[in-house]
């Protein structure tokens, strides 16, 4: 399956599963649609793999692909970071795209990205960076990084644009499953709101 076929073709059977998972069932719990969702695919015989879900999204894989898909719905915060991210490719620390967002309802919307690993800080610098992620539960406090601004100042770049965007009294979501590393151990940001 090529994945435009599962974003991009309005009469595919996996746009449209998609389409019946979020569409017509407005009243349901975003847990209970991302779930029917994963099991339309299945039934359709993807072989596309279930990674893992958050409170508003969810991500896939297929096998021997570089990329991800994520699945959001009801997520405003994230698609603006995800617009973002998009026009921000040169900044090491978003994740790269691939592709298009792609719009499945007014409020659900899939978008291709790198495949992260999760971080295993092996030096102290690493350590002390994401220790100061961690630690930042509003992006008042990000603009407070001292050590981040001397030792990862593109990543403080894009935490003072987050703060500018978003607020500095708005919350974080800077928890480890959205914090994550590339190979080469740079750090990306997931999903920081």
């Amino acid at each position: 399956m090529k994945i435009m076929e599962l974003i991009g073709y309005h009469k595919h059977p996996a746009y449209r599963a998609a389409v019946q998972s979020f569409t017509y069932n407005t009243t349901d719990p975003t847990s209970f649609k991302l779930s029917n969702f994963t099991k339309r695919l299945n039934e359709l015989g993807y072989d596309i793999e279930f990674m893992g879900r958050g409170g508003r999204g969810a991500v896939y894989k297929r096998p021997n692909d570089p990329y991800v898909i994520k699945v959001f719905h009801g997520d405003i915060d994230y698609l603006r970071y995800i617009k973002y991210v998009i026009t921000h490719q040169d900044n090491p620390h978003v994740p790269k795209i691939r592709g298009k967002l792609f719009k499945i309802d007014s409020d659900t919307y899939v978008i291709r990205m790198e495949e992260l690993e999760p971080i295993d800080p092996r030096d102290a610098e690493q350590k002390n960076i994401l220790d100061g992620l961690l630690r930042m539960s509003t992006w008042k406090r990000a603009r407070q990084n001292m050590y981040i601004k001397d030792h990862a100042p593109k990543l403080y770049k894009l935490l003072i644009d987050l703060a500018n965007m978003f607020g500095n009294e708005s919350g974080t979501d800077l928890i480890d499953e959205n914090i994550m590393q590339r190979k080469d151990g740079t750090i990306v940001l997931t999903d920081p709101v």
